[in-house]
């Protein structure tokens, strides 16, 4: 079995948990080829009836109405591994450097969030590491301000603003814990 599969798995039943304040452990699961069914049929024209199926994640319970709103809003991907990759690559590998690993990351996810309409989300465990969460610098303000999410406020607001090419790359990254310490979803969707 393979550790991305397995990591996968885990996520889609640590965020269900977590969006049904530890009710179900089903709301997520992985989408078909790693959103690659999504990515066919953008290529061919109809990508707004797989909407949700871009990135790895994808609703299962449409029937739960915080799954559901969490499936419209936000395009998660997934990485596992990558032991040698590092947040700091972004500032000072140098720009021949053949591979920008991290920030192959960050455009994945902006493709992806950009072809269905939603906002971007990163969990990426190294090994030996916790998982941690990359995201749009705005996504918590995003969730709490518009969508019903709850900033419990405590004084976990990590952030790296990178800036290399254009403002609109700032991104927050924290610790998978914190951030579901910090930002709780509603009870019931709106």
């Amino acid at each position: 079995m393979a550790k991305g599969s397995q990591f996968e798995r885990d996520m889609c039943r640590e965020f269900s948990l977590w969006l049904s304040h530890g009710q179900r452990d089903d709301l997520l699961w992985r989408t078909s080829q790693s959103g690659g069914r999504a990515t066919t049929r953008r290529q061919k024209g109809a990508a707004l009836a797989t909407k949700g199926c871009y990135g790895d994640v994808c609703v299962v319970d449409t029937e739960h109405p915080v799954a559901r709103l969490w499936g419209q809003h936000v395009s998660m991907e997934l990485k596992r591994g990558y032991s040698g990759v590092s947040v700091q690559d972004l500032v000072d590998l140098p720009d021949r450097a053949a591979t920008r690993t991290f920030e192959s990351f960050i455009k994945q996810a902006r493709d992806d969030a950009k072809a269905s309409g939603r906002k971007w989300l990163i969990v990426w465990k190294r090994d030996k590491r916790e998982p941690v969460v990359v995201c749009e610098f705005d996504l918590p303000g995003v969730l709490v301000c518009k969508h019903g999410f709850k900033n419990m406020e405590n004084g976990a607001d990590k952030a790296l603003v990178w800036e290399e090419y254009h403002p609109r790359n700032s991104i927050r990254m924290l610790p998978l814990r914190e951030f579901f310490a910090e930002i709780q979803p509603p009870e019931e969707a709106t």
